[in-house]
């Protein structure tokens, strides 16, 4: 036996055996074949689809009395002769024959049959009998396949392979490209301006292969893509930076080492020390893995915490039905549209994820009407507003108790390591309780419960220090919103179109998510869970303004709801037919893939940081005595990464400037007293380097005046000594004793 033989038996040898096993007595097999049955779906209302058979390849035999398809477990398809409605043979791909049959659940597609084999299935299932045309192959326990059997399924075979290759190529395509970037060619819109010709080849590759493989129901295919462009957009900036990137990064470095060195936490120093749980995990990755500090995972970090969304929420989109091809598609569609930037080395990105963890739980196996009776009257308003067909996945009794371990750990892991988090994930929960989209009460109540608790007793140093502040901002809607959004659009010509991007992209997709669940409720079908996880977050902007970024929080903890709705509006335009549905997502991904281009790394040249420049702020680390003041005109520079709570750091960004602005002197003056504004007489340095240049040039000059203003004040007065001067940073020492004398 030759090896293609061999790998013949192993593949269609059980299915053989299955479809042998299946037959009654006196049976006749007339024709067998094999080929790969797409995926069933049948059309409802208002073009919604449900899926009803899963796809894959098959083994089938025509009897005297019915069509039967067997994979290795199994028969999977009985079909009774009178019970197709329809039946059409038509060539395929590289002369293969395709058989679709019109059923009373749905149309049926069969690929990858050999022509003559799909002619013959096609005329005696159409006239509801084999006819004379098939040869009687004999006994039932010596079933073997026809010579030609094969012909028809090695080109489909050979092009699924090649849309699966097209992934990794294009993936090295990407970062081959990626390789001559340097981050002085960023500009004001970010990375898209620097990408070159080779890039853009390779996401249009990735575009065409992912809408190649959903039109052609190839979902497993069409996963891959999903990772690999994961790794491609969210592994963007590895090849470019020379250090860390982002600043924030380089801050949360610090707690965590500090952590690490001091061993216990002090909520007097700042509000990150009131939620420590994800500095302290941090600490112990960092002596676990022996690396120096955090900032070895920094660089694939975003791509880590992506793939760690993708199974949760392929659970919430899988948990409200329909066709399958959504799930692939909503996770097509979260990647695109996650531009956020919050996944970096940071609380919010591995809370997300377990955000999403309790959430694909209690849909997946607790969703659906409370147990026990409700009073009339919520009777009647749930009908009314919340009726969804369908059931969710089952368990017994030991594997749900163990599932709702894993959400209840999950939820309560959020609460002592991020201070918004658990609002969201608390109001999600009692907007899920409230319109019976789950039975678990008590979980929501657990959550407030140790919320509370965690605020009261463990973030209370934080709650006294800045009680007043957060009353007055307790419920001003306005100027939450004036501050997410009317304060960001300015800055450089670039930055305000980045600006305006988001803001563009942002409403778009929040309209076509509703338009989606408008299309879901006249369909009947499960859409209820997904309009309360995009609604709830709406409420955190009563809350507080979050430092300004609360509109990106609310649009960030919406996202998967808004994903999956803005999928099922896209499958139900896309249809069934392979040339209509690879065009719609085709055209859709080209939209999303140039929006997140920009609104993702619109504000990469002052993410991205040099190697000098990183060389010169260590250097002051190095050099600083405990207690030494370090003064920024921003925050955008690689610090705090070293010796968080021994040195104090200070920005100008709360300068205040007199209505003529600052002279020169004037601003020196104002620095010197920003170093010691307490008299503490400690050492003060002033710090600038490239990227706090590039915030001047993207974002604006500040109130105070600008970096080359400052660096030139320092330079003339006596009160500040040039230590370090260098290309992509500079230091000054205070010395106000010099500056009297």
């Amino acid at each position: 036996m030759t090896y293609a033989s061999r790998a013949v038996a192993l593949v269609f040898g059980p299915p053989l055996r299955a479809i042998a096993d299946w037959l009654a007595p006196g049976e006749r097999v007339l024709l067998l074949t094999v080929g790969r049955q797409r995926r069933g779906v049948l059309e409802g209302r208002s073009r919604e689809r449900t899926t009803w058979s899963r796809p894959g390849l098959r083994a089938f035999a025509l009897t005297d009395r019915r069509l039967l398809g067997a994979r290795r477990n199994g028969v999977r398809l009985e079909l009774p002769l009178s019970a197709v409605r329809a039946a059409r043979a038509r060539r395929g791909a590289l002369g293969s024959g395709v058989l679709e049959l019109g059923l009373p659940q749905g149309a049926l597609v069969v690929e990858g049959l050999p022509g003559a084999d799909a002619e013959t299935l096609a005329a005696a299932l159409a006239q509801g009998s084999p006819g004379d045309s098939p040869t009687d192959l004999g006994s039932p326990t010596a079933l073997h396949l026809h010579r030609g059997s094969l012909a028809g399924l090695a080109p489909v075979l050979l092009a699924d392979l090649a849309t699966l290759l097209l992934a990794p190529a294009a993936l090295v395509i990407w970062f081959a490209a990626l390789q001559g970037v340097r981050i002085g060619e960023v500009g004001d819109v970010g990375l898209v301006g620097a990408l070159p010709l080779s890039a853009i080849v390779a996401l249009l590759a990735l575009t065409a292969g992912f809408a190649l493989a959903l039109a052609r129901d190839r979902l497993g295919v069409a996963v891959v893509y999903v990772v690999v462009l994961v790794v491609a957009l969210y592994g963007a900036l590895v090849p470019i930076e020379e250090v860390s990137s982002f600043n924030v990064t380089w801050r949360h470095t610090g707690i965590a080492q500090y952590l690490a060195q001091v061993g216990t936490v002090d909520p007097d120093i700042d509000a990150y020390f009131n939620w420590p749980g994800f500095f302290a995990a941090l600490a112990l990755a960092t002596k676990a893995a022996g690396v120096r500090d955090a900032l070895a995972f920094a660089a694939w970090w975003p791509v880590a915490m992506n793939l760690l969304y993708l199974p949760p929420l392929a659970m919430i989109a899988r948990s409200v039905g329909g066709d399958a091809r959504l799930v692939p598609l909503t996770l097509w569609i979260f990647v695109l549209s996650n531009w956020v930037g919050q996944d970096y080395l940071s609380p919010q990105a591995l809370h997300f994820g377990l955000f999403l963890v309790v959430l694909a739980v209690v849909l997946t196996w607790f969703g659906g009407s409370e147990r026990g009776a409700r009073p009339r009257v919520a009777r009647r308003l749930r009908a009314a507003i919340a009726s969804e067909p369908g059931a969710v996945a089952r368990l017994p009794r030991g594997g749900r108790a163990a599932v709702l371990l894993v959400a209840l750990a999950a939820a309560l892991a959020i609460v002592p390591s991020h201070q918004l988090t658990p609002f969201s994930l608390l109001l999600v929960l009692v907007a899920l309780v409230a319109l019976r989209r789950t039975w678990l009460r008590g979980l929501p109540l657990i959550l407030a419960v140790a919320i509370f608790a965690w605020l009261v007793f463990a973030a209370v140093s934080y709650l006294s220090g800045n009680i007043d502040e957060l009353r007055a901002q307790f419920g001003q809607l306005e100027q939450t919103l004036a501050s997410n959004v009317g304060e960001r659009v300015g800055g450089s010509a670039g930055h305000a179109l980045v600006v305006r991007a988001r803001l563009l992209a942002a409403g778009l997709l929040w309209i076509a998510a509703l338009a989606g669940a408008a299309h879901r409720l006249r369909s009947g079908r499960r859409t209820w869970s997904l309009v309360v996880l995009a609604a709830a977050p709406f409420g955190l902007p009563l809350v507080q303004p979050y430092g300004g970024e609360i509109v990106l929080r609310v649009y960030l903890f919406a996202l998967p709801a808004m994903a999956a709705l803005v999928a099922s509006l896209a499958l139900a335009a896309a249809g069934t037919r392979p040339l209509r549905s690879g065009s719609v997502v085709f055209a859709l991904t080209l939209a999303l893939l140039g929006s997140f281009l920009v609104t993702r790394y619109g504000n990469a040249r002052i993410w991205l940081f040099s190697r000098e420049e990183a060389s010169v702020v260590d250097r002051v680390y190095d050099v600083a005595a405990p207690g030494s003041i370090l003064v920024a005109p921003s925050t955008a520079l690689p610090w705090q990464h070293r010796r968080y709570a021994e040195l104090k750091h200070r920005n100008l960004s709360q300068l205040e400037a007199p209505p003529g602005g600052f002279g020169e002197r004037a601003l020196a003056r104002a620095v010197l007293q920003v170093v010691d504004d307490k008299g503490e007489g400690a050492d003060g340095y002033v710090i600038t380097t490239r990227s706090t240049r590039a915030y001047d040039a993207l974002f604006g000059r500040a109130r105070w005046g600008s970096v080359v203003r400052l660096e030139r004040a320092l330079d003339a007065s006596p009160s500040f000594l040039p230590i370090i001067t260098r290309r992509d940073g500079r230091v000054w020492m205070a010395a106000p004793d010099r500056g009297r004398g």
